[in-house]
């Protein structure tokens, strides 16, 4: 083998590498959500189906005009009636707005967290009449995955 070989070969596997971990830690859940999940919730929300544990959203303007929402959404289960909570919605205006981002994660009690990632989008009109087909919903749905004691979070940006 030739040096020109050998570079081309150390090369791509140095790619392969950079691909196989990018795809690895792509899908491992964000440090806010551990975090929030490892807090105990307050001893008088345990008859609540289901606790949010964070809600929070963040506006950039850009100099353009254009603002960016990211917003960060956690939930935990605590009853199989608030399984319905393991869900992701994001409402945009399709003259006016795009989703940049929508992906879930879901940290059950045991065992290896859960990724939701665009293969789990669904993206359906906001109302039924809807003629224009203005207001779109994007949605995860988890609910058939969680169980109590589970922690199911979101991470949405869209840009307007």
């Amino acid at each position: 083998m030739n040096k020109q070989n050998g570079e081309r070969l150390i090369f791509s596997v140095l790619v392969w590498l950079l691909i196989s971990a990018s795809e690895v830690f792509a899908n491992d859940p964000p440090a806010w959500l551990h975090q929030v999940a490892a807090a105990a919730p307050p001893a008088s929300e345990q008859k609540a189906p289901a606790l949010v544990l964070h809600h929070e959203c963040r506006r950039e303007i850009r100099e353009d005009g254009r603002i960016i929402t990211t917003i960060f959404y956690a939930v935990k289960v605590l009853t199989l009636e608030g399984r319905k909570a393991a869900t992701a919605n994001v409402v945009y205006n399709t003259d006016t707005e795009k989703v940049r981002k929508l992906e879930a994660w879901m940290l059950p009690p045991t065992g290896k967290p859960v990724s939701y990632g665009k293969n789990k989008i669904l993206d359906v009109a906001l109302a039924d009449n809807d003629v224009y087909n203005e207001a779109r919903l994007q949605r995860i749905e988890a609910d058939d995955d969680s169980q109590p004691g589970c922690v199911f979070g979101d991470e949405a940006i869209t840009l307007e």
